[in-house]
């Protein structure tokens, strides 16, 4: 957390999950649930205080947070009115009573509601032209039901990536009618299948940030190597994506689909069996958060990469 709130370009920043505590693994429904989600606001606020940026907002609420209970009673140690609070539906269309409970608390205290939606391609939402059907219908549910703020939605694959082409195109598709006919701010999500510290993870960040950018939306770094090893997260990945994400904008989407096919046409081969990565603890040193030379070497490549298929990256 400390080194997201380094990333000179974030606005605000995401909060991880925390597994165990005190040794022991979290419940959801049990008081280690509850102590992993106070322990997690209040070691984001002291990350932030280390990096300098005590005011940055935290937009994911407490992703440690599965049961309402965990998430209104943990907040009041640290999360703040300025602060988001994700609420997210069921897929599809559907929405718990718990989730409205927490509706109920975030606009009590007059704090903003960040709606969120995954619609699964192949399920419910069908294809890719209905899945971005059914992904513009959910920036309207989220206002009319979550009274949202903003919207932020991750049509995924039933893998648990959505870097793909198909989703990519389905995606974007959803976010430019958005964006077009809507003012609510939305949030672009990128789920890779690739783990931190490897070129496929890195060009599938890449694809996702150029696509969401260039297709009106604004983006919240997603997800690294399907969301599923712990550790496998850095501050890299997202201040990458912050990186492409600027770069990206002003380019046409003609330009955009150009970038996005040459990236995909590396990795798409992989996603049934993308590469593991490296741990935190293995890509980083632990007291100054500085990743190792060999990360900032892959980093550099691809950027050299991106220069060459015209983004004008830093």
């Amino acid at each position: 957390m400390e080194g997201y709130g380094r990333i000179p370009l974030a606005n605000s920043v995401t909060c991880p999950n925390i597994a165990t505590i005190n040794g022991m693994h979290v419940e959801a429904g049990t008081p280690l649930e509850l102590l992993a989600c106070i322990r997690s606001v209040e070691l984001s606020r002291i990350a932030l205080r280390r990096a300098q940026r005590p005011g940055l907002p935290i937009m994911n609420s407490i992703s440690t947070a599965v049961t309402d209970v965990a998430k209104i009673g943990a907040s009041q140690f640290g999360l703040r009115d300025t602060d988001c609070w994700v609420v997210g539906f069921n897929a599809e269309f559907k929405v718990q009573f718990s989730r409205l409970n927490e509706v109920a608390y975030i606009l009590a205290r007059n704090a903003q509601v960040l709606g969120e939606s995954g619609p699964v391609l192949g399920g419910f939402a069908g294809g890719p032209e209905s899945t971005a059907v059914v992904t513009t219908a959910y920036h309207m549910l989220c206002i009319l039901i979550l009274r949202a703020s903003c919207h932020l939605t991750f049509p995924i694959h039933m893998q648990g990536w959505n870097s793909n082409t198909m989703l990519m195109w389905s995606q974007s598709l959803s976010s430019q009618a958005i964006s077009r006919n809507s003012h609510l701010p939305l949030l672009w999500y990128t789920y890779t299948a690739g783990g931190a510290m490897t070129e496929m993870n890195l060009s599938e960040i890449a694809a996702g940030m150029i696509t969401g950018v260039a297709s009106g939306g604004n983006i919240e770094f997603g997800g690294v190597g399907l969301a599923r090893y712990i550790d496998h997260l850095s501050p890299v990945e997202p201040r990458f994506a912050t990186e492409v994400a600027h770069a990206a904008a002003g380019l046409k989407r003609a330009e955009a689909r150009e970038m996005v096919q040459r990236l995909a046409a590396k990795y798409e081969d992989k996603l049934l069996e993308p590469p593991e990565g490296a741990r935190f603890q293995q890509s980083h040193d632990w007291d100054s958060i500085a990743p190792c030379q060999e990360y900032v070497d892959l980093v550099g490549n691809l950027k050299d990469e991106l220069r060459g298929y015209g983004l004008k990256i830093n």
